[in-house]
């Protein structure tokens, strides 16, 4: 009886080391998306600054002729 208990013992330990492992590559590729996220936020962060700065050299003029275009599109 003593073998089996240590037997047991393994395997519920091999499948919670399992368990672990599986839970490790799914929070590894949780963070490689949100990394992935992060770059496009800053992308989408750049370009708006961008357009900010261009707005403010031309006097609001970029910015409203980007919107008119915006809604004649629509």
């Amino acid at each position: 009886m003593g073998f089996s208990n240590m037997l047991g013992k393994w395997i519920a330990e091999k499948a919670e080391k399992n368990k672990i492992k599986v839970l490790q590559d799914v929070i590894d590729k949780l963070n490689k998306a949100l990394d992935a996220i992060a770059e496009s936020e800053n992308a989408c962060l750049k370009d708006a600054a961008i357009e900010l700065k261009n707005s403010r050299e031309f006097g609001g003029r970029y910015e409203s002729s980007k919107t008119n275009l915006f809604y004649s599109k629509l």
